[in-house]
C-alpha cells in the first residue's frame, strides 16, 4: 500500500519579485490615532510591525497595475490566542480550518508544516495597503523568503475574494490539523482535472436550454 505524497504548502523565493501568497515578515505598517489630524503642520505617524501576507492578484503585481499593495497580517495560532482568548476552546481552531470562522483562513507553517500548534492564521478583516515600490526593497532585504503554492494558493484566493462556502476545507493531513471526522476537501484545493461541475447549475442551464419564446403572433 503506497501513501499518497503530501504537498508542500510553500516555495522558498527571494528577490525583488511579487505575487499573490508571498510571506512578508517585519512590514512596517503607519498607524493612525485617533486624533490624527487635529493639530496643525506636519505630523509624525508612527508605524507597528507585522508579518503579512499579500492579496493583490499576481497578474496585477507583474503588470505594475498595483502601485499600492494590499496585505492582511498572518499570525501563529500561539499568538493570535493571546488577543482572542475564545480560540483556545476546545474545537475553536478546527472550526477556523474547516473555514466556519469568517474573517480567519488557516495555513500551514513553513518550517513545521506537520504540527498543529506551528499553524498560522490569516485575519481579513485587517486590511493594510502598503508602497510596492517599499515592499519590493523590503523582500530583497528579507532575502530567503516563503510563497505560497498551489492548489492552498487557489484556495487562499477565493477566500481573498469572499468566494467561499463554510464547511469545506483543505485535507487535514496536508497540514497537520487533526481530524476526526472525513470531511469533504475543498474544490479549490483539487486539481481541475479532479473538480466537478455543480449538478444544480448544470439542472438550471438545462432549463435554460428548453425555455423558448412563444412566436409571435401577426396582427
Amino acid at each position: 500500500m503506497t501513501s499518497t505524497p503530501v504537498r508542500p504548502w510553500w516555495n522558498p523565493t527571494e528577490g525583488q519579485s511579487l505575487a499573490q501568497g508571498d510571506y512578508l515578515p517585519a512590514c512596517l505598517v503607519p498607524f493612525f490615532e485617533p486624533d490624527f489630524g487635529d493639530g496643525n503642520g506636519a505630523q509624525v505617524v508612527p508605524v507597528k510591525e507585522y508579518d503579512c501576507i499579500v492579496l493583490t492578484q499576481s497578474c496585477d503585481l507583474e503588470n505594475d497595475k498595483a502601485p499600492l499593495v494590499a496585505l492582511c497580517p498572518i499570525y501563529p495560532i500561539t499568538e493570535y490566542e493571546k488577543e482572542n482568548a475564545q480560540l483556545s476552546r476546545k474545537g475553536e481552531w478546527e472550526r477556523v480550518r474547516q473555514g466556519r470562522i469568517e474573517g480567519l483562513h488557516m495555513l500551514a507553517s513553513p518550517s513545521e508544516p506537520g504540527q498543529n500548534r506551528s499553524c498560522l492564521v490569516v485575519d481579513f478583516r485587517q486590511i493594510y495597503s502598503l508602497p510596492i515600490e517599499y515592499l519590493k526593497e523590503h523582500a530583497v532585504s528579507l532575502g530567503h523568503r516563503w510563497r505560497l503554492c498551489p492548489p492552498y494558493l487557489e484556495h487562499f484566493s477565493k477566500r481573498t475574494s469572499h468566494d467561499h462556502q463554510p464547511g469545506q476545507s483543505v485535507r487535514s493531513d496536508d497540514h497537520g490539523m487533526t481530524n476526526r471526522e472525513s470531511r469533504p476537501t475543498s474544490p479549490a484545493c483539487r486539481p481541475l482535472s479532479e473538480r466537478r461541475s455543480n449538478p444544480a447549475s448544470e439542472c438550471s442551464a438545462r432549463r435554460l436550454r428548453r425555455f423558448r419564446l412563444p412566436a409571435a403572433r401577426r396582427t
